[in-house]
């Protein structure tokens, strides 16, 4: 078959796209600004005259896409770039979308609103949950899967790379009761394998049925346990300090200053820290009975190895630095 994938430059686009020419599909790889390469074609979502000649002749279309990282305004965007693909795919005949969106809590009461105990709305999760929809309702006549994942255990993944800084550089972690939400990252091998099992074809045939599906680890750990294991892994272990209550907003901006991540999407992460994200639809490995799930800490030591290399040398000597210091204080 013939698949596109938008968002190939993403994390999960530069694993998934040789994971499926490995599996035997014809891929094409949906950019703004192709890179010459033969598999290469002009996506533009910016621009939905791109659309249509980018998917014509395409038999399945995964989409990658978020917008976090450009700000005020980002979920608007989403919005509006789902609809003009959904239509796209709807007109050019593409038989089936596969959607990677996020874990939202249990207690999820509509697509509109994402309200936590702490009484926070995400707007990250509120608008994974509405981009799935928007493509589901669109892009009449053609399947779509949606695979809400946990925290894609990757380098380059924006929540891995996140954890694995404050993990190595702060010696000192607060730990207030919404940093022990449960949660069960999975590894971007696990993700890649779940996206080409709900490309397979035709439901009941080959594959799975559309719907919406848990795309998640094997282990469920807290905040706190991702951070303690990720720290363990290079070597430091932080001292930890209950705290009763502190607001998400305060300890976004301060996280800031700690990671290579930007600012608006540490904001977007830590705010969405307010309940378990276990999923609670079917899980898409269920229906994978000889796939092995990589546990959290063997995922994570394989990220760590390509990761820690993309340190800057200062940063990477005043991590070691710390490091030194805590396993002095053993």
């Amino acid at each position: 078959m013939t698949v596109c994938v938008v968002g190939s430059t993403g994390c999960v686009g530069r694993t998934l796209v040789p994971f499926l020419q490995g599996r035997g599909h014809r891929v094409r790889r949906g950019m703004r600004r192709p890179d010459g390469g033969a598999d290469a074609v002009v996506l533009d979502l910016d621009d939905e005259a791109t659309l249509r000649p980018a998917l014509a002749g395409c038999d399945r279309a995964v989409f990658l896409v978020h917008g976090l990282a450009r700000g005020a305004g980002y979920d608007l965007w989403e919005s509006r770039t789902a609809t003009a693909f959904a239509h796209a795919c709807r007109d050019v005949g593409v038989r089936r979308i596969v959607y990677v969106g996020g874990v939202v809590p249990a207690a999820l009461p509509s697509a509109s609103t994402v309200v936590g105990r702490s009484g926070l709305v995400s707007q990250h999760l509120q608008s994974r949950v509405r981009t799935g929809a928007l493509l589901r309702s669109e892009a009449t006549n053609v399947d779509v899967v949606e695979l809400r994942a946990g925290m894609t255990v990757a380098a380059d993944s924006a929540s891995f790379v996140l954890a694995r800084d404050l993990a190595a550089r702060l010696p000192v972690i607060v730990r207030p009761p919404w940093l022990r939400s449960r949660q069960r990252p999975v590894a971007l091998t696990d993700v890649c394998a779940a996206i080409d099992h709900a490309l397979g074809g035709v439901a009941g045939v080959h594959g799975v049925a559309p719907g919406i599906y848990t795309c998640a680890g094997p282990d469920t750990v807290g905040g706190d346990e991702v951070l303690v294991a990720l720290g363990r892994l290079q070597g430091c272990r932080s001292r930890i300090i209950d705290v009763p209550a502190i607001s998400h907003g305060l300890v976004a901006g301060v996280l800031g200053g700690f990671t290579r991540a930007s600012g608006d999407v540490v904001r977007e992460l830590v705010m969405g820290m307010t309940d378990d994200l276990l999923g609670t639809d079917p899980d898409i490995f269920d229906t994978m009975p000889g796939h092995r799930r990589l546990s959290f800490e063997e995922a994570a030591r394989r990220a760590l190895r390509t990761e820690n290399s993309r340190v800057t040398f200062n940063a990477a000597v005043a991590e070691r630095a710390l490091q030194l210091l805590s396993r002095r204080r053993r």
